[in-house]
């Protein structure tokens, strides 16, 4: 997800449809992630784009 949440639009429509299952499943903005894994003593997190629609990211310790 970009960073002001509005694309991409497979994630938006992945997080309606979780919304619609009633499900807690959603889709994060990368520096959302990069927050939460500094904060359990990660560091250097980049993002790697894969086969579309995918993204990984790698931290390090």
């Amino acid at each position: 997800m970009n960073e002001d949440k509005t694309s991409p639009l497979f994630s938006i429509l992945f997080n309606l449809n979780m919304f619609k299952q009633g499900n807690k499943w959603k889709t994060y903005t990368f520096s959302e992630i990069k927050s939460w894994l500094e904060e359990v003593g990660f560091k250097e997190a980049e993002k790697k784009k894969l086969a579309w629609p995918h993204t990984m990211i790698i931290a390090y310790k």
